[in-house]
């Protein structure tokens, strides 16, 4: 199956009933497994026991930790392709400097000179 979600998409997700989730759904959970707290989505591969096992539509196999609900975030409601990789990019230190720093010294800068100009004007 080819992945629904590529790496930079943004996935908005919906808290749901457990009773609601079922095999095939995409949902969101939280993982300890490549970042602390990180979250991790993927397809709901089969329910045993009241836990999720998921497999992400790229991979082979299902994933070896089983899902409880109290780790699932919510189910998959709508996806926007690329704006993950500009949320993505603000979260990292390129991105504060490129997004926040930048224009807050350019509109001092830009104030400064209003500041200046109105005192001999």
């Amino acid at each position: 199956m080819s992945p629904s979600i590529s790496r930079n998409d943004l996935v908005i997700v919906q808290k749901m009933d457990l009773s609601q989730y079922s095999v095939g759904d995409i949902i969101s959970f939280t993982s300890n497994r490549f970042e602390q707290n990180g979250v991790i989505t993927h397809r709901i591969d089969s329910i045993e026991n009241g836990q999720f096992i998921t497999k992400g539509d790229n991979n082979e196999l299902p994933d070896s930790k089983h899902i409880i609900p109290i780790q699932i975030k919510g189910s998959v409601n709508a996806i926007i392709p690329y704006l993950g990789f500009l949320t993505n990019s603000v979260n990292s230190m390129i991105g504060k400097v490129l997004f926040l720093i930048i224009p807050m010294v350019i509109i001092i800068i830009t104030e400064l000179k209003n500041i200046q100009n109105y005192g001999t004007g």
